[in-house]
């Protein structure tokens, strides 16, 4: 399962019919940490583009793939990203600090972590 992988051209149709089908796997299996991250990434992009969309859908999914899976990181990170989507950017610099505490040392999380040191960086509230 790839995260963050929507071109930017497509239409509200298509990118809802993709949503659909990753809340669709979400319902057949709300155990899978993969699925719950796809579901957090849909959320946030689907968000990003349209403003509109459940965010709390997308803390609650990372939240659970973390609890499900603890070494799956990337979760942490998405947690991250949805608060800051949200506009809760005190709650987003606590959850990219964690985040970049238990992952620096991860190969796998190398680009989230830029991401979340650049936002720690830029964004002083």
């Amino acid at each position: 399962m790839q995260f963050g992988v929507y071109p930017v051209d497509e239409n509200r149709e298509v990118i809802k019919a993709q949503m659909d089908e990753i809340l669709e796997k979400y319902k057949k299996d709300q155990d899978d940490p993969l699925v719950l991250l796809a579901v957090a990434d849909a959320t946030i992009q689907y968000f990003n583009r349209f403003n509109e969309g459940d965010i709390d859908r997308a803390i609650f999914a990372s939240r659970k793939a973390w609890k499900l899976s603890p070494m799956l990181y990337e979760a942490i990170f998405w947690e991250a990203l949805s608060h800051e989507t949200a506009g809760r950017f005190n709650k987003a610099e606590e959850k990219y600090t964690k985040f970049i505490n238990v992952a620096k040392k991860t190969k796998r999380c190398n680009l989230f972590v830029k991401k979340a040191e650049k936002f720690l960086k830029t964004n002083k509230y």
